[in-house]
């Protein structure tokens, strides 16, 4: 069960975009600046992450990276995330509205 603010993480795109892009686990961990046994635990209990890392970790990776990278609560989460984050910049820069497929 998901908290408010908590998101988890898929640990196969994790460890995707960790190996393409040439860091460790060591690395992700200094760079979201916590303890790597509270990483690994929270990892593999598939536990919450607080924002703070989840933003560092959105700045680490990239926004389209992570979104990859984060599971989202439920699939209206995940599609407002994706709109708000990628297809409204672009909406209000070009003028037009995004349709939704379905």
């Amino acid at each position: 069960m998901r908290t408010k603010c908590g998101y988890t993480l898929n640990k196969q795109e994790l460890n995707k975009w960790l190996k393409d892009n040439g860091y460790t686990y060591g690395d992700l961990v200094d760079e979201l600046e916590i303890e790597s046994d509270y990483f690994e635990d929270t990892l593999a209990n598939g536990c919450d992450f607080d924002e703070d890392i989840i933003i560092k970790l959105i700045k680490f990776t990239g926004a389209e990276n992570a979104f990859k990278i984060i599971n989202f609560k439920n699939r209206e989460e995940k599609d407002r995330v994706f709109y708000e984050t990628f297809v409204k910049p672009i909406e209000e820069h070009m003028g037009y509205k995004w349709q939704k497929k379905g």
